[in-house]
């Protein structure tokens, strides 16, 4: 189980470090400055910022695995969006379905750790997701120098959808919500959507 969630997490923050380096590539394929370029990273991080926080209490009520999953497919979608796209405003589009799948993600993977492992290795648990998330970060520039070398900016977002591929297979196998702490929809169940409106307006 923690391999099934943690390469979905590893791949998010390998997405959100490997991009920087491409983003003069980016710019000079689609003739824009670089400082319009930067609005694929900045969407990223609005979107992520935005909506982590309103969507962990989503995936509490419906379900932990199937949240997680479709987040993943939300992740890979916008990959191969993004990889596919003739304009700037297409590719920044793409980042925010990525950015979408990539908050789903973060929001439920710490709540599926937790709800795996007892209380006595908890710990060990989060300190391992963190070790996977330092490596996602670090893996960033050094994958994405190669990759835009021999096959272009395009490559650095179809790279982190493989292993979110390989996530969701694992997913689907693997994870099971009475073992992972997700909570079914039950009768009478709300949902703070103003509470959620106002948390995602502030954050942004």
């Amino acid at each position: 189980m923690f391999w099934a969630v943690g390469i979905a997490l590893f791949a998010s923050v390998l997405d959100f470090s490997i991009v920087f380096l491409a983003l003069s590539s980016i710019a000079d394929e689609f003739g824009v400055t670089l400082r319009a370029v930067t609005w694929v990273v900045i969407s990223t991080s609005l979107t992520i910022s935005a909506i982590m926080l309103p969507l962990g209490r989503v995936s509490d009520i419906t379900g932990r695995k199937r949240f997680h999953i479709t987040g993943m497919m939300f992740f890979v979608t916008g990959g191969i969006l993004a990889f596919t796209s003739q304009s700037l405003e297409m590719l920044i589009v793409a980042r925010v379905v990525m950015s979408i799948g990539s908050a789903m993600g973060q929001a439920v993977v710490f709540a599926i750790i937790v709800g795996v492992f007892p209380e006595s290795q908890r710990g060990k648990a989060l300190g391992m997701i963190t070790t996977a998330v330092a490596i996602g970060a670090a893996s960033g520039p050094i994958i994405a120098g190669p990759l835009i070398q021999e096959f272009g900016w395009r490559s650095v977002f179809l790279v982190t959808t493989i292993p979110t591929a390989v996530g969701i297979v694992a997913a689907i196998i693997v994870l099971d919500d009475r073992r992972i702490g997700g909570a079914a929809r039950k009768i009478g169940t709300k949902y703070d959507w103003l509470g959620a409106f106002l948390s995602a307006a502030a954050l942004s």
